[in-house]
């Protein structure tokens, strides 16, 4: 029993370093003092898909991999990344609008 929950925490891990952090990381010392609003603009985009091609790569090399916790909370953080998307897209092409 707590070998299978050792392999779902580490999995857990990997799939948080690989799909969310590593991605940041490597944006961030790519544009280093240069990031701005594209960039976040970019990294909304960026962060939810690899974070769930990890997850995919997670279940295809473990089996059955557990997804969140409890009570829905991948689904309301995927909600909550597209809403936010969904606002930086606006925003963005509000501000091009102004521009011209």
């Amino acid at each position: 029993m707590h070998s299978a929950l050792l392999r779902h925490t580490i999995a857990g891990f990997f799939s948080s370093l690989l799909g969310f952090w590593l991605p940041d990381i490597v944006w961030h010392a790519i544009r280093g003092s240069q990031f701005g609003g594209r960039d976040a603009d970019g990294i909304t985009a960026l962060l939810p898909l690899s974070f769930f091609g990890a997850c995919i790569l997670v279940h295809r090399f473990q089996g059955s991999y557990v997804w969140a916790a409890y009570d829905g909370s991948v689904m309301a953080l995927l909600i909550a990344t597209v809403v936010a998307l969904i606002i930086s897209i606006a925003r963005v092409t509000r501000q091009s609008g102004e521009d011209r």
